[in-house]
């Protein structure tokens, strides 16, 4: 079979993939949660408590869509929320013990998946592409306008 470049532009067959990735991830992991909730989670797992506010900046969705995820990982009993002394409104949300385990399970998955990807790919292409996807490209872009 022929090898044909997309007619796609590099920004969709990216977005493309990442559909794609995340559908694999969701069909393997065996949580019962969504996309963009499994994505909350890893965010909280990294940077620790976050608030409704910053988790919705963090993952690039509205406050609104961030809440109605957060309320389903509450009732899970995945995520907590911390009182603090003066906002009410606003409240850090923590990953509980079983939100964690929930975490290390997702981990694993996306280990088995990246490896299969590696084994298509060869290792070498895999360390290249995600080297470059680490890199700031805007970053880059807007030094040279």
């Amino acid at each position: 079979m022929e090898d044909k470049l997309s007619p796609l532009s590099l920004i969709d067959q990216i977005s493309d993939k990442h559909m794609e990735l995340r559908a694999k991830l969701h069909e393997t992991d065996g949580q019962g949660i969504s996309k963009t909730e499994a994505h909350i989670l890893t965010v909280l797992r990294l940077q620790g408590k976050l608030t409704v506010s910053e988790l919705g900046r963090s993952i690039h969705i509205s406050r609104q869509g961030t809440h109605k995820c957060v309320q389903g990982l509450l009732e899970l009993e995945l995520v907590e929320t911390e009182h603090s002394g003066g906002n009410v409104r606003d409240k850090p949300i923590v990953l509980t013990p079983k939100g964690l385990a929930c975490c290390e399970k997702l981990e694993d998955s996306k280990r088995k998946l990246e490896q299969r990807i590696a084994e298509h790919l060869g290792r070498e292409r895999m360390e290249t592409l995600k080297r470059w996807l680490s890199e700031d490209w805007f970053g880059k872009l807007e030094s040279k306008e």
